[in-house]
């Protein structure tokens, strides 16, 4: 007997068990317990690990902030300092003419792009521009650029050059002159606290703001006074004069318009670094 025949004969049989088959039962199974798993150990979190910090919010700052902390610094002394809100109301019209030169660029290309797969054809065949406006006019009839604000020059309405971002001024009891929203800082607390306190003190509860970050977007120094303007977007409501003990009129301007009411020109230079003029 030659060597394979020796090995077929020591190799494992086809069909050890017919009877499990037909119970659908796998003969070569292994019916030994199986051991279990051992669950994975958990790795602790790393509270250090930029991955597991938690997010950062102002209200549970306020709420779990102690408070007779002081942000007094000695090099402070002989300064004073003035957080303040620069609140925006957001253009609600795109402005007249206004077509950014990459747009204009961009659709030359994309004409020479489609003129590759157009064919010529006669112009009876085609409806022209003019005619697909005119057509479009009968059914659509847009509101005009001009609101009764902008003719009665009402620049207590927020419904003003709703072209361009107006912006709030406001006038004190007592005085004159128009400025931004000013808040007093006081020594435990931060600017944007300042700056959050003030807007309901001299607002109202009716006018909803959101500021724009913790920090502030621009700064001025005259004399010993460090001034700081905040962005803040108007998100709905108005200013309420109605028993305000603090604000004698306020109005909604544009940037242009700064110089008109008296605004300082470290003030307008300042805004007009950070802000978009239209």
């Amino acid at each position: 007997m030659s060597l394979s025949r020796v090995g077929l004969a020591f190799s494992r049989p086809r069909l050890a068990f017919p009877c499990l088959r037909s119970l659908g039962v796998d003969p070569q199974r292994s019916f030994a317990k199986r051991r279990r798993r051992k669950k994975p150990i958990k790795k602790k979190k790393d509270p250090n690990h930029p991955d597991n910090w938690t997010r950062w919010r102002f209200s549970q700052y306020l709420t779990n902030k102690d408070p007779d902390v002081s942000y007094w610094d000695p090099e402070c002394e002989g300064w004073t300092f003035q957080p303040v809100m620069i609140l925006e109301r957001s253009p609600r019209l795109v402005p007249e003419n206004f077509e950014p030169s990459w747009e204009i660029e961009w659709q030359q290309f994309q004409d020479e792009l489609d003129l590759k797969k157009k064919k010529i054809v006669p112009l009876e065949w085609l409806e022209t521009r003019r005619q697909k406006m005119e057509e479009a006019a009968k059914v659509f009839k847009p509101n005009p650029r001009i609101t009764d604000a902008d003719r009665e020059h009402n620049t207590k309405s927020l419904h003003r050059r709703m072209d361009l971002p107006t912006y709030l001024v406001v006038q004190r009891h007592g005085s004159d002159q128009w400025t931004l929203p000013t808040a007093d800082w006081v020594q435990n607390e931060t600017l944007r606290e300042s700056v959050e306190k003030m807007a309901t003190e001299q607002f109202g509860f009716d006018l909803v703001q959101y500021l724009m970050g913790n920090a502030p977007i621009a700064h001025y120094v005259k004399g010993k006074t460090k001034t700081f303007f905040f962005h803040n977007l108007w998100v709905s409501g108005n200013v309420i004069l109605k028993d305000n003990k603090s604000l004698k009129d306020f109005a909604w301007i544009t940037q242009e318009e700064f110089p008109e009411y008296g605004i300082e020109e470290e003030v307008v230079e300042a805004t007009n670094r950070v802000l978009w003029a239209g």
